[in-house]
């Protein structure tokens, strides 16, 4: 794993993964595995069911009309990968992205 950035609370790392191994929904062959993680409070439990759903926020009114992981969902399945959303054991949440590798 390749730690890319680290910042106040919140770090990406990148990971090239062999073909075999596991991941949900990963196509067969080579991938890239890009994981984004932060050390704040999580994603409550109610809301990490529908975080990828169309216009689905926790903002207020006029601050966000709930399309941004949901297009995000939807160009990465679209190029063969898949992204999912949990909270860390240790506090914060980590969104993971796969995609194919290319060559």
């Amino acid at each position: 794993m390749i730690v890319l950035k680290q910042r106040g609370g919140w770090r990406r790392s990148l990971q090239s993964v062999a073909a075999g191994s596991e991941f949900r929904n990963a196509p067969a062959g080579g991938r890239a595995v890009l994981t984004i993680e932060d050390d704040g409070p999580g994603i409550p439990a109610q809301v990490l069911p529908r975080l990828f759903e169309p216009f689905f926020t926790t903002k207020p009114t006029g601050k966000g009309i709930g399309l941004g992981l949901s297009i995000s969902y939807d160009i990465i399945k679209r190029m063969g990968g898949d992204i999912t959303a949990e909270n860390r054991s240790e506090g914060g949440a980590r969104f993971t992205i796969v995609l194919p590798a290319l060559g």
